[in-house]
């Protein structure tokens, strides 16, 4: 499921003339569907669009993964996930092995307006179910208000 929050992020901001955003914890976007995955190839989960409004900004990206089968053992490292900007891998490839939910965090810099920030999840074994959720963009807000003079001192 792709999901587009554009309005969300120009809801939370208006009245601003300029904003940006910085590495941080405070929640912007979060998509909670749970995603599940059982092949080899990598796919497309989720995704967010930067509003045209937001200046070229520095988040924070989470997600949280977990893996389960029904009987047997659990490969290693099997269930994965990696942040993509505007269809390009650009994250660290996240692992986990276990049918309890681990939170992965990472940042990402010089984010443009219009840019997409997707995750992508993959099993390491055909069959076997890599599960994704709670994909969410954090940073602490910065506004420029209109009224505000440059210091040149």
């Amino acid at each position: 499921m792709i999901f587009m929050v554009e309005k969300s992020f120009t809801q939370k901001l208006a009245g601003t003339v300029g904003k940006y955003y910085l590495v941080g914890e405070n929640e912007v976007a979060l998509d909670t569907s749970e995603n599940q995955r059982q092949y080899t190839t990598w796919a497309k989960i989720g995704e967010f669009t930067v509003p045209r409004e937001i200046f070229r900004s520095n988040f924070t990206v989470k997600f949280k993964l977990k893996y389960q089968k029904s009987e047997g053992s659990i490969p290693e490292d099997c269930a994965q996930g990696k942040i993509y900007i505007n269809g390009v891998a650009t994250g660290t490839t996240q692992s986990w092995d276990t049918n309890t939910w681990e939170e992965f965090s990472e940042d990402f810099n010089d984010i443009e307006p219009l840019d997409t920030i997707e995750l992508w999840i993959r099993s390491t074994e055909e069959g076997y179910n890599c599960y994704a959720k709670d994909f969410g963009i954090y940073g602490e807000l910065v506004k420029i208000k209109s009224y505000e003079e440059p210091d040149w001192s």
